[in-house]
């Protein structure tokens, strides 16, 4: 089958077989499905008449935007938690080949519920925009940033120790609590519970250094 029409807002795709003729009529959402799941494939552009070749362009672009925006939370642009697991478990073997060390920070807010009780919705979501941009005003550009729960936010850091790890932990920590946030002519003192863990290539579970932080800022906030 080949994309023969594109609707001007990019919702509907319509494919013809190579007589011409209608074989399907499909949303944005379904062709991405077939094009993640291998039932659609970008062929090589040899050969193909100009228009064609622009049509599978455009394909390309949408499945590239689409693929992007499911590694992205929506609201924050950081990476997801599947997206941050995988960036992740790529420092570890990293870690491994190139005897990097690496320390994981993860950073809990802890009026997030407040806010968003008190002033809806919206503000929450406002405040995790804003917290965003905070973390990113310190991010440097060998750093993994993502939001891996509600309020929940990780960053992964490529260091030369636990103590150098400590230090940017802290001055994230500082950024983020350093202005309130004003929303609905309300201002709240922003606070956070901040856990650290370094890693070498002594270290090979995933999953148990995200459990390891959230666990110890767990603990934290009972305390």
């Amino acid at each position: 089958y080949q994309l023969a029409w594109v609707a001007d807002q990019q919702e509907r795709f319509v494919f013809v077989n190579h007589h011409g003729m209608k074989v399907a009529d499909l949303a944005l959402d379904e062709v991405a499905h077939k094009l993640k799941s291998g039932e659609i494939v970008v062929l090589s552009d040899a050969g193909l008449p100009a228009v064609e070749k622009g049509l599978d362009s455009l394909v390309q672009k949408i499945y590239d935007q689409l693929a992007f925006e499911s590694a992205h939370d929506q609201l924050t642009g950081m990476k997801t938690r599947k997206e941050f697991e995988r960036c992740l478990a790529q420092a570890v073997a990293r870690s491994k080949r190139n005897n990097q060390y690496y320390v994981l920070i993860y950073m809990d807010i802890l009026q997030f519920k407040i806010i968003n009780n008190t002033c809806g919705y919206e503000a929450g979501d406002s405040l995790l925009r804003e917290f965003g941009e905070r973390i990113r005003s310190v991010l440097g550009d060998d750093m993994v940033a993502g939001r891996i729960g509600g309020n929940e936010f990780a960053i992964l850091v490529p260091t030369e120790s636990e103590h150098k790890g400590f230090l940017l932990a802290t001055e994230f920590k500082a950024a983020v609590e350093e202005k309130r946030f004003s929303v609905n002519d309300q201002s709240f003192v922003i606070e956070t519970v901040v856990s650290l863990v370094g890693f070498d290539q002594h270290n090979d579970q995933v999953l148990e250094l995200l459990r390891s932080v959230e666990s110890a800022a767990v603990i934290t906030k009972k305390s």
